[in-house]
């Protein structure tokens, strides 16, 4: 654990360390992480990983005790670890590992949008991933002294982690308008679509969470594997 002084309590406070990351899957590559952080003397806390029997890579979410920019670069340098993103909670929040269900959640979209129709699949999947995107404000980031949108920024990155987009281009974000450009994984048009449905209600989720008010999107293009989104508070002006 860590201490840090909390700039709006105006006190100490003890922060737990998350690294999420994703992994190369092949025999080795839990070791191969765990060695280098007890290198560092870093006490691993708990460890979740996952990962498909076929799958080229899957992720593991670790809660440690300290964390570095030493640390971090290692880990950044290692042969199995393709990604790695770190989060810094306050002790008393109450982490629960909303990620994993939405790795089962990526799977379970996959088959809906394979068994039915856009009409049929697309609301169940907005609600499900706008449910979500609160939830995983609410536990994660709420208690984070981050600007909104290096907060935006993490989030994104954890998205990439899920392999529930593959890249970002966050073009502008401001309190009045919000232009992201996302890379979708999959190669197909049609479960593209199907798919920004999820990714869009996650987002929109986690950005009304997060600035405390609804946020409409008033644009979005599909191109391909490529989904640009515009979105804004309701009743404000873009700019």
């Amino acid at each position: 654990m860590s201490t840090k002084v909390n700039t709006l309590l105006g006190k100490e406070e003890i922060f737990r360390h998350v690294l999420i990351m994703k992994v190369i899957n092949k025999i080795g590559a839990l070791s191969s992480v765990t060695s280098l952080l007890a290198k560092h003397g870093v006490n691993i806390t708990g460890v979740l990983a996952y990962v498909e029997e076929f799958e080229p890579e899957g992720f593991m979410i670790m809660l440690v005790d300290k964390v570095n920019d030493a640390i971090i670069k290692d880990l950044e340098s290692n042969e199995h670890v393709t990604y790695i993103n770190h989060l810094s909670i306050p002790l008393d929040t109450k982490f629960r590992p909303i990620v994993i269900l939405l790795n089962s959640f990526n799977k379970t979209i996959t088959e809906l949008i394979n068994q039915f129709s856009e009409h049929i699949v697309a609301p169940f999947l907005y609600r499900l991933g706008f449910a979500h995107g609160q939830t995983l404000y609410k536990q994660l980031f709420s208690n984070l002294q981050l600007s909104f949108e290096l907060k935006f920024k993490k989030f994104l990155d954890i998205l990439i982690a899920l392999n529930l987009i593959k890249r970002y281009v966050l073009a502008k974000f401001s309190y009045t308008l919000i232009h992201l450009i996302i890379e979708s994984t999959v190669d197909y048009c049609s479960e593209t679509l199907k798919r920004c449905y999820f990714v869009r209600g996650i987002i929109q989720g986690f950005l009304t969470e997060m600035f405390n008010c609804e946020i409409e999107v008033f644009h979005e293009d599909i191109k391909e594997r490529i989904y640009e989104i515009l979105l804004k508070p309701r009743n404000s002006e873009s700019k």
